[in-house]
């Protein structure tokens, strides 16, 4: 392209010349030619201006042509060329313009092929500028995730170490109750070990009571039973040797006969006299008693096993307690003192003969007197 640009230079100032000439001799033909060939100068100073300005070597080209198209154009003015010269260059002109022409058309091929490939590639770039947008995109969304996670994980880390120092400030006061309670364990055993050898003490000092309470209980036992030998012996002997009053162990026991008739808990006449000589033995007996020697003398009413169902009883219990009850309220009226005595009633339930016949029943009913300690 550049070598066509730089013959069409050589020509031009031949054919401007000629042109310049024919227009001095009035020549119309030669008018027409100038203007084609100033409408194509035109036209070429057109396309010229269409090539790519952007290589350099092809804008130096095109300076140089415009520079030479000036030329001839002023060479035309001055008319310094002949005629038959501008023949000669209009025909080749005209074989170059030709030329011309054909490199034009295969310029504009290359041009065409230069804008599809550039076309391709600029699509290409887009697609990929697209692509690498969108990866740019994802990795930004990524990034902005990471660092959510990061953000969470800080936070996280931050609750951790807080977390950490807390559990920290509450294992140091634990440790610190823990040694605050060791101490006071410490304390709590010595105070137990002192606790345990008082006890020890105390047991010891307990024991040591309790055996001189045993043994003043065995003294005091001993000394009433004592009394109560004397107020037996001797109650046997005001008595007499009567079958009916008799000796049970520890106890002194009356028949119910003796003192009470059949279904009866008023003592008859016969019963307050044996009564009033136990009254009196017990009384002489008493004066004898120690102060401090807490001694009583209980009645016990029992009856035999045959119910009883009357207007005054509903049972045998309420029969045995109410006798009893008649001989404290006589030995009260014969100057026993009330603390002294207890009535009880055993009613059926503790028979001294547990066989089922009439002397078994006439043991079983019964008044016994027995001198104990409270």
């Amino acid at each position: 392209m550049i070598r066509i640009l730089l013959c069409l230079i050589t020509i031009f100032p031949l054919a401007f010349a000629a042109a310049a000439q024919d227009s001095r001799a009035g020549d119309s033909s030669s008018d027409e030619q100038f203007r084609e060939t100033q409408a194509l100068i035109e036209r070429m100073r057109a396309k010229v201006k269409g090539i790519d300005s952007a290589a350099e070597a092809r804008d130096t080209d095109i300076k140089f042509l415009n520079k030479k198209i000036e030329e001839a154009i002023g060479m035309i003015s001055s008319g310094r060329e002949t005629n038959a010269e501008l023949r000669d260059a209009n025909t080749n002109f005209q074989a170059n313009l030709q030329d011309f022409y054909q490199k034009e058309g295969e310029l504009k091929a290359k041009l065409e092929e230069a804008a599809s490939e550039r076309e391709e590639l600029e699509s290409e770039m887009e697609a990929r500028i697209a692509s690498l947008a969108e990866r740019l995109g994802e990795e930004q969304r990524a990034r902005d995730g990471l660092q959510g996670e990061v953000s969470a994980l800080t936070a996280r880390l931050k609750e951790t170490e807080e977390g950490k120092a807390e559990a920290e400030r509450r294992q140091a006061e634990q440790l610190e109750k823990i040694e605050s309670l060791k101490g006071e364990i410490a304390t709590l055993e010595e105070m137990l070990n002192a606790s345990r050898q008082g006890k020890a003490d105390q047991e010891a000092r307990l024991g040591d009571l309790e055996r001189r309470l045993k043994a003043a209980l065995a003294r005091k036992v001993e000394v009433l039973s004592g009394y109560r030998s004397e107020f037996f012996g001797r109650l046997r002997q005001v008595l007499g040797g009567r079958k009916d009053i008799r000796m049970e162990g520890d106890r002194f026991v009356f028949q119910s006969e003796v003192l009470f008739a059949s279904g009866k808990a008023a003592i008859d006449p016969r019963g307050r006299q044996a009564l009033t000589k136990l009254a009196r033995t017990l009384n002489e007996v008493a004066r004898k008693i120690p102060p401090g020697l807490n001694w009583i003398l209980r009645v016990d009413g029992h009856t035999d096993r045959l119910p009883i169902r009357t207007d005054h009883w509903q049972s045998n219990w309420e029969l045995s307690t109410a006798r009893a009850l008649s001989v404290v309220r006589f030995l009260i009226e014969e100057g026993i003192p009330p603390r002294h005595l207890a009535a009880t009633g055993f009613g059926k339930f503790q028979p001294l003969d547990p066989r089922d016949d009439e002397i078994a029943y006439r043991r079983n009913r019964r008044i016994e007197f027995k001198l104990t300690q409270r």
